[in-house]
């Protein structure tokens, strides 16, 4: 069995997994291309 830790910005699962959490914010989905919105950290 796989050890899960989770902590405040991202989950860790055995010794070689783990994914992290970035806040974005929402572009309109109208079909248009926007640039990348900016990221507002973990």
């Amino acid at each position: 069995m796989l050890d899960v830790q989770v902590s405040k910005d991202s989950v860790k699962i055995g010794r070689f997994f783990s994914v992290s959490f970035q806040q974005k914010l929402r572009i309109p989905d109208d079909g248009r291309t926007y640039p990348l919105p900016p990221g507002l950290g973990s």
